[in-house]
């Protein structure tokens, strides 16, 4: 390499290449600065809201008391989880023991495992004593970590005031 031409264009190209790599990168960390700004506001705001309002968020949220509609419930927590509802159920029946037990079958369609999961957490957290007696899955052939089919029973046993004692 005796002309200094090609070893100038040659470093003129490395030069170049590091300040388009420099610029790209500058751009990359001014975007995720701006996400990252967004969702501080975001978090603000979400706490400032549950502080205003502290029963009506998570673990502190009112649970459905033993007078209250476990369907409604079930209809409540799918909708925040975002798993879709086929059926939807409710009996009541008397227990030899002087209680009453309500049960809720609910059948879910197309739902995400995390989801599935944060519903049935959902459902025993503020359910009033109420918890999950069976689950019958169908796993999805087609979509991953999904199930085509759930069936979930809640039940919820309270005693009947005025009936016979155990």
């Amino acid at each position: 390499m005796k002309n200094p031409a090609v070893v100038l264009a040659l470093a003129s190209v490395a030069v170049f290449s590091a300040g388009v790599y420099a610029l790209d990168r500058y751009r990359s960390a001014l975007s995720a600065r701006e996400v990252q700004a967004d969702l501080k506001q975001s978090l603000r705001k979400a706490v400032q809201l549950v502080a205003e309002h502290p029963r009506a968020f998570g673990a502190g949220a009112p649970p459905v008391s033993s007078e209250g509609s476990l369907k409604s419930l079930v209809q409540e927590a799918a909708a925040s989880r975002s798993v879709t509802l086929a059926y939807l159920s409710e009996s009541e029946r008397e227990t030899d023991k002087g209680r009453r037990e309500r049960q809720v079958l609910a059948r879910l369609l197309n739902s995400a495992h995390p989801n599935v999961v944060l519903f049935l957490q959902d459902l025993e957290t503020r359910g009033g004593g109420a918890v999950v007696k069976e689950i019958h899955v169908r796993p999805s052939r087609e979509i991953p970590d999904s199930y085509e089919e759930i069936e979930v029973v809640l039940s919820q046993s309270v005693a009947i005031s005025g009936g016979k004692k155990p």
